[in-house]
């Protein structure tokens, strides 16, 4: 056996159930902005053809809620044999209390079962069924695994023809009021490094999460930018194709010397092929 693969014994997975939003939207929406044989190519690569997009009055916990009912159903299990729920996402209904406590309660398990939050993308199903082993390895009996997510209310932008400035806004209206800062990261920037990036967060809070830390390459200012919270109404606020940094106050600024990666995006084949001679450096 591979020795990346860890083996449990005397578990098994008893059922799934999805729940997904009624809005659906097929790839050929996104013919606005790519051709039809790119298209085809993200549908043939990724296997995806459509996604389901959630309403601002649709949360995550809603969907987790309805799958497990009719989960819960469809096995006959007793909801007090229920020992505990794993609720995996990256988009929980608040940050306080526990998304997880308000399912437990929705669905009427025990109030001796335990309830957890996990915040996880991607890898949030296994990393969950990992987890949820480790606990039945312990005693536990049933789990209940609910993972999900509602991204598509915060990256889904309606108005992304009227520039990056729609993006950033729509972005800063589901922060979450406690957050200090945020870290702006364009897309088309491969290279930036994990030291780079954790540089500029030494640096923010250092000065005690209040200043604007902007990357430095030589003499060129680059990206990710790094904003503390006395800029959110205004970012809210930005139109049309006006970035983050067309309003930063020069007094503000705390420079931070990084690696090329800041300065260094990728819009062009020609810019791709020099980004695959930085890389073998």
């Amino acid at each position: 056996m591979n020795k990346f693969i860890k083996k449990v014994d005397n578990i098994s997975l008893e059922g799934v159930v999805t729940c997904l939003p009624t809005h659906k939207v097929s790839n050929s929406s996104l013919e606005e902005i790519y051709t039809k044989k790119e298209i085809e190519q993200i549908s043939s690569s990724t296997g995806v053809k459509s996604r389901y997009h959630a309403s601002q009055s649709v949360n995550t916990s809603d969907l987790c809620l309805e799958a497990a009912n009719h989960l819960i159903r469809n096995l006959e299990w007793d909801r007090e044999t229920i020992d505990g729920l794993i609720f995996i996402t990256q988009t929980p209904d608040n940050l306080i209390p526990a998304t997880s406590s308000k399912l437990q309660f929705l669905l009427g398990l025990s109030s001796n079962s335990f309830a957890i939050d996990i915040n996880l993308g991607c890898s949030a199903y296994p990393y969950g069924l990992w987890v949820a082993s480790s606990f039945m390895q312990t005693g536990c009996k049933r789990i209940l695994l609910l993972v999900g997510d509602t991204i598509s209310k915060i990256v889904n932008n309606e108005k992304y023809k009227n520039g990056i400035g729609t993006s950033i806004s729509l972005s800063i209206q589901h922060l979450d009021i406690n957050i200090l800062g945020v870290m702006i990261i364009p897309a088309d920037m491969p290279l930036i490094s994990a030291e780079d990036l954790m540089r500029l967060e030494k640096e923010f809070i250092a000065h005690n999460c209040k200043k604007v830390v902007l990357p430095k390459y030589k003499y060129t200012f680059g990206n990710p930018v790094i904003l503390p919270k006395s800029y959110f109404a205004t970012l809210k606020n930005l139109k049309e194709d006006f970035g983050a940094k067309s309003q930063i106050k020069e007094n503000d600024i705390v420079e931070v010397d990084c690696d090329i990666g800041t300065v260094f995006d990728i819009d062009t084949s020609k810019a791709l092929a020099k980004a695959n001679i930085l890389v073998k450096v």
